[in-house]
């Protein structure tokens, strides 16, 4: 137990070097797989004329959850958006998660 006059070994070391994974890419993952959740409930009632020419940006985006729909529905004129919903939030949440993950400790390594 450290004294008055001595200093503890947690404040010493930085706050940046410390063992405590941090939380940001989660939280960046889980903001992603949301957003294209969303996206994919609210393909079927947005209209192409109000989104423009990102229209087919947002279709190419969300197509690995419509294709994946189609797929388990053995039908690719009847399949359900919130299969596709739920196809799209893990799929990007787990790539966002990876990129972040990886990114995080590349920088470390170049410190």
């Amino acid at each position: 137990m450290p004294t008055e006059t001595q200093e503890s070994a947690d404040n010493r070391v930085p706050h940046a070097n410390r063992k405590d994974p941090s939380r940001w890419p989660l939280f960046v993952a889980l903001a992603a797989g949301i957003v294209t959740a969303l996206l994919s409930i609210g393909l079927g009632h947005l209209p192409y004329s109000f989104v423009g020419n990102s229209g087919s940006f947002i279709t190419a985006v969300l197509f690995p959850g419509l294709l994946g729909s189609a797929a388990i529905a053995g039908n690719a004129h009847a399949f359900s958006l919130l299969v596709a919903s739920a196809i799209n939030f893990v799929l990007y949440f787990f790539v966002v998660w990876m990129i972040c993950s990886v990114s995080r400790r590349v920088l470390r390594v170049f410190r």
